[in-house]
């Protein structure tokens, strides 16, 4: 475990497979949070961090990161496309006004125009 980690690339990472189970072993062999952080290098929060989360839910590993949610779900995708194909001439100002009363919320028209081209490369 005397595995000393660089302090500089452990800023703003995520931890490895391997300094994961660093910690998890130390742990159970009862070695103290701070002389794990000490011998390894890795910061005493991430420590806690790492060791609550195990204890918690049996695994070392972080949870997918959510992302931003997309503002047209699948069912307002197949809403748009009918909508196109009911009325083929429509304006994408038209086609905007539809979609924000359908969803209920505003949309720009560059939300409607890139889930155009999504469903046009979908074809």
């Amino acid at each position: 475990m005397s595995q000393q980690i660089d302090k500089k690339s452990l800023k703003r990472r995520q931890l490895t497979d391997y300094e994961r189970g660093l910690i998890i072993g130390s742990a159970t062999q009862h070695v103290t949070f701070a002389e794990i952080s000490e011998k390894t290098g890795i910061p005493l929060p991430t420590v806690y961090a790492t060791v609550r989360r195990w204890k918690k839910t049996g695994t070392a590993l972080t949870e997918k990161r959510k992302g931003t949610t997309k503002i047209l779900n699948e069912r307002d995708l197949r809403h748009l496309k009918n909508e196109m194909k009911s009325n083929p001439s429509a304006t994408l100002g038209n086609l905007t006004t539809s979609m924000a009363e359908t969803i209920g919320r505003s949309i720009s028209k560059s939300t409607i125009r890139r889930a155009i081209r999504r469903l046009e490369n979908d074809k």
